[in-house]
């Protein structure tokens, strides 16, 4: 009985050896893998800042495009319609 006791004492402690080994894989494994992720997360958010900036520039280069369309119609308006008004037969000045 002795003999079957010490086997089943050392199956006991290889089991409970594995299971640490077990266990301390799989926190290296998961320690890593968040590793991962969050260099891939922190990778994909630079990308998507780098194309956010570029939208945004080409857009303010368009809105400053349109300003100055828009500075040009008024000045044309405010030209022209002293032209117009006396044509029409209206005196009025834009202020």
């Amino acid at each position: 009985m002795s003999s079957l006791r010490i086997t089943l004492q050392r199956i006991t402690e290889t089991v409970t050896e594995i299971q640490r080994q077990i266990s301390t894989t799989m926190a290296k494994a998961t320690d890593e893998a968040t590793a991962l992720l969050k260099e891939r997360i922190t990778l994909a958010a630079d990308d998507a800042s780098e194309v956010i900036d570029a939208h945004a520039k080409e857009l303010t280069k368009k809105v400053q495009s349109l300003e100055k369309e828009v500075d040009k119609a008024k000045e044309e308006i405010y030209i022209f319609l002293p032209f117009h008004n006396i044509l029409n037969g209206s005196y009025a000045y834009p202020l």
